[in-house]
Parts: structure tokens; sequence; C-alpha cells
């Protein structure tokens, strides 16, 4: 790939996003929107900037439960893709629950979590995971056959 190539697919999407941004301003300040309804994208800036150190603050917690999350899911998830491949049987009996899991809204599923997790920072990282861990599973599930396979 050209130096011109790499730079118009950087360059491209950039503008795009300027375009879009520029039209999304245009549009509130011309139709006169609320800001209740639809902030413009300078007052989106304006309100990040002015809030920026509580926002700061609640980036930490939120990143926390992220990574912790995403830990949890890659262990786990690396871990059931595994056992998987180690038998169909396993595999035929256990995908269904994992894909029941995988197509519950987490809307119906983190109310539940949340009653029954006392620690609200647990139930939250319960979540993430529930999220997180199905698309590890089935990435995860062909390569540990393979390995699997290999190692007998």
């Amino acid at each position: 790939m050209t130096s011109s190539e790499r730079a118009l697919r950087i360059a491209a999407p950039v503008l795009v996003a300027a375009v879009l941004l520029a039209a999304w301003q245009a549009a509130v300040m011309a139709y006169d929107v609320p800001a209740y309804l639809v902030p413009s994208p300078s007052r989106i800036a304006a309100t990040l900037w002015q809030d920026r150190a509580l926002l700061a603050a609640s980036l930490g917690v939120t990143a926390g439960i992220a990574l912790t999350a995403l830990a949890i899911s890659i262990v786990a998830g690396v871990a059931i893709a595994l056992v998987f491949a180690q038998s169909r049987i396993i595999e035929a009996s256990l995908l269904p629950y994992a894909i029941l899991l995988q197509v519950t809204p987490i809307v119906a599923i983190a109310p539940l979590i949340i009653i029954w997790v006392e620690d609200t920072h647990v139930a939250l990282v319960l979540c993430a995971v529930v999220v997180a861990i199905f698309p590890i599973i089935s990435s995860t599930s062909g390569f540990a056959g393979r390995l699997c396979a290999a190692s007998q």
C-alpha cells in the first residue's frame, strides 16, 4: 500500500465524519431544535469539556468494569471453548444455552442480575460478561477444536 493510499484510507472517514457533524450542526441550528431533543455537536463538545472532571472519574469506573469483564470473558470463554472441543456431546448439550443467553436482550437479564447480586459493581461486571462471553466462545471454538485435534 502506497503512502497516498494510506492517507486516503485515513482522510476519507475523517472527511465523512466532518461533513456529517457539519450537517448535524446546521440542521439543529436551521430547525431550531431544542437541546433536550437533539443537542448540537458544539453543545455536546462544550458540555464534555465543562464536565470533564466528573466524566473522567466515571470513565475510570466504566473502563475498570469493562476491562474486568473482558478478562473474565476471555478466560471463561476460552475454557468453555476448550470443553466444547473435547466432546461433540458436551458441545451439543451446552451450546444451545450459550446461544439462548446471547439472544436474550441484556435489558431483560440485567434487572434480574442487579436484584440477585448485592454488590452493584459485581452485577455490572456480570452483565458485561454476559454480553462479551459468547463472541469469545464462538470465535475460539474452531481454534480450540483444531488445537485439541493436533495434540492427540
